[in-house]
């Protein structure tokens, strides 16, 4: 959403009149706006402009200013109305990610990580697991948003897919892959009795780890290429050892280099194509769903809106 998300912002600033044309009511404490009835927080808002501020947006002098501040939280406070307003169409349209789209997001991310390093991350940025999961679940909406809700507003001909594809047709060249199996310990006996085991169909024993891997031949080491290639597909090569390690492979399966077609690359080029026409469709699209909105904004917050501009 980033790439085009900065144009809806300057929308919504510039729009800060109709935005501040809402009730006079007083809001409930520690809510800062309502979207259509729905309550953007305090605390919500805080923890915007802390991520916003991570990268500094305003020189510190008119930072630290009331007048900056109130600005940056005006800013802040439009990204986080933007958002609800989505998240209201998506549920609307019944497609906000379930639980188990946000569990299976959540266990790739942590594949990435070693044991206990991700608690300790999410521990570093956010108040506990809940809250992560929470900005999880709000990243994965906006994506449907940008697929299922704005893409299909912008028009991509079968031309604009032709003109890209002939000026950017490199990129659509695949490199050959080699899938493998990657055997490795630190003794030598072990490492010889797990390819033995190999050969036999078990288990190999404790002290060597496995793992599957899918490289292209041209970013592995020549001697791996050469040593699988020799062996052959499903034979294990012969043990070699590499500084401190003896380790040993086999190859599964192999992909050769090829072109993508121009009807092959057409999903993507319309994809990519999409994303560079995205911020102006966003801004459209924001601005017919503010029409019929029903936003109220904190007295406090109005004029640093109208100052965003």
């Amino acid at each position: 959403m980033k790439q085009f998300f900065v144009r809806g912002v300057l929308l919504l600033a510039l729009g800060a009149s109709l935005l501040c044309a809402c009730s006079g009511e007083s809001l409930p404490p520690g809510v800062v706006a309502t979207v259509n009835g729905e309550p953007i927080t305090l605390r919500e808002l805080e923890a915007r402009d802390d991520a916003r501020s991570g990268v500094m947006l305003t020189p510190l002098h008119e930072a630290l200013t009331v007048e900056g501040l109130r600005r940056r939280y005006g800013e802040s406070l439009s990204v986080l109305i933007a958002e609800k307003l989505m998240l209201q169409a998506l549920s609307e349209k019944k497609l906000l990610p379930s639980t188990a789209d946000v569990r299976e997001a959540e266990n790739t991310i942590r594949a990435d990580y070693p044991d206990g390093e991700f608690e300790k991350s999410v521990q570093e940025q956010y108040a506990d697991i809940a809250e992560w999961r929470a900005q999880l679940k709000k990243m994965l909406a906006l994506r449907v948003f940008q697929k299922k809700v704005l893409f299909p507003r912008i028009a991509v001909s079968d031309d604009d897919v032709t003109a890209w594809y002939k000026a950017n047709e490199r990129q659509f060249f695949q490199l050959g892959h080699l899938e493998f199996l990657f055997f490795t310990g630190p003794d030598r006996k072990r490492v010889e009795q797990a390819r033995e085991a190999y050969l036999a169909g078990k288990t190999p024993a404790d002290g060597v780890t496995s793992s599957t891997l899918r490289m292209a031949p041209e970013r592995l080491p020549t001697a791996w290429v050469e040593s699988m290639t020799a062996a052959g597909k499903g034979k294990p090569t012969p043990v070699r050892q590499e500084e401190a390690l003896y380790q040993f492979f086999v190859l599964t399966g192999r992909t050769e280099p090829r072109q993508l077609s121009q009807e092959e690359a057409a999903p993507l080029i319309r994809e990519i194509l999409a994303e560079k026409r995205a911020a102006p469709a966003l801004e459209k699209w924001i601005e017919d769903t503010l029409s019929t909105a029903k936003i109220r904004v904190s007295s406090h917050l109005r004029a640093g809106m109208a100052e965003s501009r």
